[in-house]
């Protein structure tokens, strides 16, 4: 084509490289067709927005006018941004595995065939010249297309192979409708040889917050207490002391930001002590759900703090003028990483009194090592005490003060250059966010964190769903993109649900079951049970993905199963119960060969096994009470308080409030 063709994308990512001398173009069929017709190699390159090593690699090579020569002359270069097109992600980066036999990342670089799109060669980031016992990227180019012109043959059998190896890795399994009933136990033996006693977390560096595991543990000492009549000590199980350790390693050290609020997306050793600085919104939603169950169960002064902290980190600095919530902030500012959160033992001295500078270096490890490359990121050394709390007798300084320094130091820090935005609104992003705004409401009984909830749906729901179908993302100028994917519709129901245990709205309930019934009609397998990642309307490359296990995000086939099993208990629909029923025998083999990383999926089969009570609640003032008492008590449940004037659905109908407040109280159907 001769040019950049990037200047009219949608996606911010695409947009910072509409100026690159790589003549890029968008995935689509022209670009595909002119790979076929001069039998050129594509060369395929995945990131997003946020991310550092993307910048890293952009700046390094695709800025080079050498590189970008050599890449012009011999491939057809097309950038992907894997926020808009996930489905492209999730395939190569799985191909990438099964190529290199090692994970994937960002930016992904993928050199595909042009006929069938197969991949041949592939890797995460090169350097621009030869360092990390990496050749240039230049020297990779030219050596992938001698390859590529001299064994076609060759590489179209591999590229056979590899396609065939997809379709084994997406098939259905092998269905079951009795599964074991040790599939929690089994997780809970896997996540606790994971666990790392000692720092918190799960595995070595790099670490992740692992917000499904996290899950399985809450999970899992809820049921413990309830298998001891409700009269169990929930502190003495040891999932509950490694979730609570893990959450407060977290919230201590270097992964949460503590001057602005909200966590990174990981860290980059095993102590939490330096993160990978970028801030994603569905870390920090999943993060936020699970402090707020855990608050709800055993209140605590650092988590209150957190989430107070995180929700107001969201509504400062991640919130539309519509309402919804923004994707990410970059790891960079200024083209470092880390610029914009870093400090220097001079700064701060000049910022604060000398005793205020001594407590601010006690408390944020500054009178240790630097820990980020000369210089310090944040972490707290003591565990703020509430006032009505005992010191210990080398007591942290006092809590007042600590505020004032962080004070102080947040108004310096907002002088600075600030991470770029992206200013995508992803749909089912939103709903991870939505729910644990849902949950930190109910949990800390604050009215304004379900405000803040209800009116991003609303936004979502002005935005994206347009047609009967929700798109994937909307961008501030009013653009929609593609039709939404499983997850979007997915979390966006789960959502929803949350929401009305908060406060409950018909119209609410209406549109969760309207995504339900379309998301039934465009993802559903009929013939195996199931669900795919993708509309059966959108183009599928090599293989058209049903992904069952957890990763950043959790499974969108585990949280629509789970959400339609509750959507159908709560409205009497069959449809949704059997469709709930047929994922999970669908999923069996899956599930009981990993249960640890399907917690969605697990989460359905306990419920399918020892249902948790479904409370609602018909009446007006004296049942917003009862509500109350209902959420603040230890265990599994879902209340909906309804008012008796409320335009319910089929079998909900039925549940009237009896000329006085009235309780339902159900197990199962």
């Amino acid at each position: 084509m001769g040019e950049n063709r990037l200047a009219d994308a949608s996606s911010p990512y695409l947009l910072q490289h509409a100026d690159n001398p790589v003549h890029w173009q968008l995935w689509g069929e022209e670009a595909l067709t002119e790979a076929r017709e001069n039998n050129k190699p594509v060369l395929l390159s995945i990131g997003y927005a946020a991310c550092h090593w993307c910048h890293v690699m952009a700046r390094e090579s695709f800025s080079c006018e050498q590189t970008a020569e050599i890449m012009n002359r011999l491939f057809v270069n097309i950038k992907v941004d894997k926020e808009e097109r996930p489905d492209l992600d999730k395939i190569y980066q799985t191909a990438h595995a099964l190529i290199s036999q090692r994970s994937g990342g960002w930016p992904l670089t993928i050199f595909l065939e042009p006929r069938k799109q197969r991949p041949f060669f592939s890797g995460t980031y090169f350097p621009g010249e030869p360092r990390f016992g990496m050749p240039a990227f230049r020297d990779i180019l030219q050596r992938v297309y001698s390859y590529y012109m001299q064994n076609q043959d060759d590489v179209q059998r591999y590229g056979e192979q590899l396609e065939l190896q997809l379709k084994r890795i997406y098939a259905p399994g092998k269905r079951k409708k009795e599964l074991s009933s040790r599939l929690l136990a089994l997780a809970i033996d896997d996540i606790l040889d994971l666990y790392d006693r000692e720092n918190g977390g799960f595995g070595d560096a790099p670490k992740f917050p692992g917000p499904g595991y996290l899950q399985i543990l809450l999970h899992h000492a809820l049921d413990e207490t309830r298998n001891r009549g409700g009269q169990g000590n929930i502190e003495q199980t040891a999932s509950w002391q490694c979730l609570i350790h893990c959450l407060m390693a977290m919230s201590h050290g270097g992964l949460y930001d503590h001057l602005g609020g909200g966590y990174f997306r990981y860290a980059v050793d095993a102590q939490w002590s330096t993160p990978h600085f970028e801030k994603m919104l569905y870390d920090n939603g999943q993060l936020l759900s699970l402090m707020a169950d855990t608050q709800a169960i055993r209140k605590n002064f650092w988590l209150r703090e957190k989430i107070r902290e995180t929700v107001e980190w969201l509504r400062r600095e991640m919130r539309t003028p519509g309402g919804a919530f923004y994707s990410s902030l970059d790891a960079d500012a200024e083209g470092v990483e880390g610029q914009f959160y870093l400090w220097d033992k001079e700064e701060v001295k000049s910022l604060l009194s000398a005793e205020d500078g001594r407590a601010a270096a006690a408390h944020f490890g500054l009178d240790q090592p630097a820990n980020c490359e000369g210089k310090w990121n944040l972490r707290c050394r003591y565990a703020v005490r509430p006032p009505t709390e005992k010191a210990a007798e080398t007591s942290p300084p006092p809590q007042e003060q600590i505020k004032k320094i962080k004070r102080q130091m947040w108004q310096a820090r907002e002088r600075r250059v600030h991470p770029q935005r992206d200013d995508k609104v992803i749909s089912g992003w939103n709903g991870l966010a939505i729910k644990g705004l849902a949950r930190a409401a109910i949990a800390e009984g604050e009215q304004s964190y379900y405000q803040l909830g209800k009116e991003a749906l609303a936004c979502i729901r002005r935005r994206c769903w347009l047609n009967n179908a929700l798109h994937t993302a909307g961008l501030e100028g009013g653009q929609q993109w593609q039709n939404g994917y499983l997850d979007d519709y997915a979390c966006l129901i789960e959502a929803i649900l949350h929401l009305l245990q908060c406060q409950w709205c018909d119209d609410d309930l209406r549109f969760a079951l309207q995504l339900a019934d379309a998301a039934l009609e465009k993802f559903e397998d009929k013939d195996n049970g199931g669900y795919f990642f993708t509309d059966s309307s959108q183009e599928q490359p090599l293989q058209r993905p049903r992904l069952l296990h957890d990763e950043s995000l959790p499974s969108g086939y585990g949280v629509l199963a789970l959400s339609l099993y509750y959507l159908g208990l709560l409205c009497g629909r069959e449809d949704y119960l059997d469709s709930a029923s047929e994922a999970l025998a669908s999923s069996a083999e899956a599930l009981e060969r990993s249960p640890h990383n399907c917690s969605h999926l697990l989460m359905l089969h306990e419920e399918t096994r020892n249902p948790s009570p479904l409370l609602i609640i018909r009446g007006g003032d004296e049942g917003r009470a009862w509500l109350r008492n209902a959420q603040a008590r230890q265990g599994k449940k879902l209340c909906f308080l309804i008012p008796a004037e409320a335009d319910l659905p089929g079998q909900l109908a039925g549940k009237k409030a009896a000329g006085q407040t009235t309780a339902y109280l159900c197990r199962g159907t």
